[in-house]
Parts: structure tokens; sequence; C-alpha cells
């Protein structure tokens, strides 16, 4: 009921928040939803870029290819780039993080951030968000 007020209030439009919407509020005092951490896998197949859902874990980074993390938990989206990915997959990395912050309802200040294959460890969040 929360959810539906504070739509209310903002847009005046409830009827597109789910009703088991729940919301965090960052250190900026904003508030946005909470969902569940998901992992995509982008796959060049044929010059055509294929996206393939996987559970959110470290085992599911494939070296070939490049990953979008969403956290679900903060303003943050990463892509995940392997070390043996193609270029064209590498190419349409971002573009296809724009796509997928625009088409999931994500704020317009979500920042998609650029990890490297093998320094995860250098990027805040990267690693919690996949634990």
């Amino acid at each position: 009921e929360d959810a539906i007020a504070f739509w209310d209030v903002i847009v005046c439009k409830s009827e597109n928040v789910p009703q088991d919407t729940k919301y965090n509020i960052d250190n900026n005092g904003d508030s946005f939803p909470t969902t569940a951490t998901k992992l995509s896998v982008l796959l060049d197949q044929d010059s055509f870029i294929k996206v393939e859902e996987r559970p959110a874990s470290r085992e599911s980074l494939v070296t070939d290819n490049v990953c979008l993390v969403d956290t679900g938990k903060s303003k943050t989206t990463f892509v995940w780039i392997g070390k043996g990915s193609s270029l064209n997959e590498q190419s349409q990395a971002m573009i296809l993080a724009q796509k997928y912050i625009i088409n999931h309802h994500r704020e317009k200040n979500t920042t998609s951030v650029t990890v490297l294959d093998g320094q995860e460890k250098r990027v805040d969040g990267f690693l919690a968000a996949l634990s």
C-alpha cells in the first residue's frame, strides 16, 4: 500500500506498480525498486547478439562472452567483459546495457560500470552482487 501511495503522489500511475514491490533508499535519499540480482550473458552467434539469462553467480561469468549484471539493489548495472569475448559483444555491451535499463524501467540515473575479466576485485560492489 505504501508503494501505491508513493506512486500516486509522484506520477499518478499506481496501476503500473506491482503490489509486492519493495523499495530501498540510497545514500542521496532517493528510493528505487528492489529486485533480485540478474545475470545475462551476451552471445555472439553469426554476427547477431543473443541474450541468455543465467543464475547470478561468479560461476556464470563466461570468459568467452560479455555479461550484464543487474544488482537490483542499487542504481548500478555492471557490464563484465570476458577476456575471450568478441569485438561485436564488446561493442554492443554498453548499448544493450542502456536498453536493458530503459526496458526494465530502472531509474534514469542508473549507471553502467564496466568490469574487465580479472579486475573484479577493483570494482566496488561487483563481487558482492554475485555472492
